[in-house]
């Protein structure tokens, strides 16, 4: 009853506005369609991990920490929130947490090893065929969405002295895993996408240690206080998922585009795909304005849109220090999450200097 509750939990976390929510340049550039089809595979992936996850992990480690990984994975804001995308970030959550579960319990050191260059060799041949992200983010994403409780958690697997058998191994994997997603972009494909890996490693340890907290003690005080510590400080990006989704929404950029745009004025976007879309209008890629193989119309008014995470351009190319200052801010969208993934999209206007 307890892990059906948990499941429920989870449905409800990641089903509400799911069809609505704005694309993603990367959903844009690998899905289109339907947004709720194209978002239904990461969706059935992100549900099934909840019991999937929970079966594997009891007849190993025991009822209480399967119910504590069950809970981690419902509620877990970066779980929620790669169930809602067209990405493979789901199944690599799901797949990376099946192999690291079969790991504890009674599994050898040899054992252990096998599987986990077998995870290391599959992860690799899957992560050939993901499209990198339109910018990878380096900021410490873990923070704002697997919240500090369940970071603090993992932290403690490696102080208990009844920790389950692998629960090291199990951390040690989490830090291979973050070690190469902080790699140099040229080392690697794409480094968000260790994320996921790296986001299932660090749950599962938590899970490992939440469990093994709780049996240890007989106050429901303190087993409360455990469950609080765990789930509390990922609320805001839970509320913050439900508010806008954790996407570029051009909605606010629309109105002060369509009467103040002239015909014939170009518009250069940094996600031109995704703009076009939404502005129903033909976009220009941005990279050239910037890495200055381009230049801006010299004899009329151009338009430009920036996407931004974290205050940061979704883009290929950096952003110079002086471009913003070149362009005329029209419109924007204002960042409404409360944790560190904030999401803005802006509306400039360039006009030719004066002769």
């Amino acid at each position: 009853m307890a892990l059906c509750a948990v499941t429920l939990l989870a449905a409800l976390l990641r089903l509400p506005g799911v069809a609505i929510l704005a694309w993603t340049p990367e959903e844009l550039a690998s899905a289109g369609g339907d947004p709720f089809l194209a978002r239904a595979p990461a969706l059935v992936l992100g549900l099934l991990a909840v019991p999937w996850c929970a079966a594997l992990l009891a007849p190993r480690c025991g009822a209480t920490v399967a119910l504590a990984g069950a809970l981690l994975i419902a509620a877990s804001p970066w779980h929620v929130h790669a169930s809602r995308l067209a990405t493979t970030d789901s199944a690599l959550f799901l797949a990376t947490f099946a192999a690291l579960a079969t790991c504890v319990g009674n599994a050898t050191p040899g054992g252990r090893l096998v599987r986990l260059v077998a995870l290391a060799v599959a992860t690799a041949l899957l992560l050939r065929h993901v499209p990198p992200a339109v910018e990878p983010q380096r900021a410490p994403f873990l923070f704002g969405d697997l919240a500090p409780g369940v970071l603090l958690l993992a932290a403690l697997l490696l102080l208990q002295r009844d920790a389950v058998a692998g629960g090291r191994f199990v951390v040690a994997a989490a830090a291979l895993l973050l070690a190469l997603r902080l790699l140099p972009p040229s080392l690697q494909h794409d480094p968000d996408s260790w994320s996921a890996p790296a986001a299932a490693a660090v749950v599962l340890a938590a899970a490992l240690a939440l469990g093994r907290l709780i049996e240890a003690t007989r106050s429901r005080r303190a087993q409360l206080a455990l469950w609080t510590m765990a789930l509390v400080p990922g609320l805001p990006s839970l509320i913050g998922e439900q508010q806008d989704g954790g996407r570029f929404d051009l909605r606010a950029l629309e109105p002060a585009f369509a009467a103040q745009r002239r015909s014939g004025e170009p518009l250069y976007a940094c996600a031109p795909a995704l703009t076009a879309r939404e502005l129903q209008t033909a976009a220009q890629p941005i990279e050239p304005l910037i890495d200055g193989s381009g230049a801006l119309p010299a004899d009329r008014n151009a338009w430009v849109v920036l996407l931004l995470e974290r205050g940061r351009l979704a883009a290929t190319t950096p952003l110079p220090p002086d471009f913003e200052s070149r362009l005329r801010l029209v419109a924007s969208s204002a960042p409404r999450r409360f944790d560190l993934r904030r999401y803005e999209t802006r509306l400039y206007r360039w006009e030719p200097p004066p002769p």
